[in-house]
């Protein structure tokens, strides 16, 4: 059974698709649209050269081509490891950078609240005080503050972006302290104003 544009079974040599085109018309689309090597018309390689293309021997060694020949089969460590990842790993790695991003949101967190821990940390020297439960109020406004900067480092994406220049992510810190600082001052002068009205 043919097709029905000019094809028969008994012919298997490939023809030229574009026959029934006018010169003008297969100009055209040699010029604005080249025909592309099939996968059927690209010569096979070799499975060895697919592997891995040799570097530059001369790109890693100090001595020149002294050790061109242990330089030719250099794989980088990445690569290696790459093509012996398993999905398992991929997702533990995951997991792993998610734990080790709320640990450093909680140490910085920590960090900004030192005067907070400071004025804890004195009222539980008291002794008095603490012995009738009145270190409440501190405690109180550092599980707030504690909190509070936890929230604005994660909403300015402190430590979301793998390998970036630690001082982005310190100025990223003290930008969530100053956020804090400045809605604790206008809680306070709402309720300031609340009180004397």
């Amino acid at each position: 059974m043919g097709w029905f544009w000019n094809s028969s079974d008994d012919d298997k040599s490939p023809k030229d698709t574009f026959s029934h085109l006018s010169p003008e018309t297969r100009e055209f689309l040699e010029r604005e649209a080249p025909l592309k090597p099939s996968q059927n018309q690209v010569p096979s390689t070799p499975a060895a050269a697919t592997q891995h293309e040799p570097t530059d021997p001369t790109k890693y060694s100090r001595y020149g081509t002294k050790y061109a020949d242990i330089w030719a089969q250099y794989r980088p460590l990445a690569e290696i490891e790459a093509e012996a990842r398993t999905p398992s790993m991929a997702v533990n790695d995951v997991y792993q950078s998610y734990k080790d991003r709320k640990a450093a949101i909680t140490r910085a967190a920590l960090e900004n609240c030192a005067f907070e821990q400071e004025v804890l940390r004195e009222c539980y020297g008291g002794g008095v005080k603490l012995f009738f439960g009145g270190c409440t109020k501190e405690n109180r406004t550092l599980e707030g503050c504690f909190k509070g900067q936890q929230g604005f480092l994660k909403a300015l994406g402190y430590m979301s972006v793998p390998n970036r220049d630690p001082d982005v992510e310190e100025q990223i810190q003290m930008h969530a302290d100053k956020l804090y600082r400045e809605q604790v001052r206008q809680e306070n002068e709402i309720a300031e104003k609340a009180k004397s009205a």
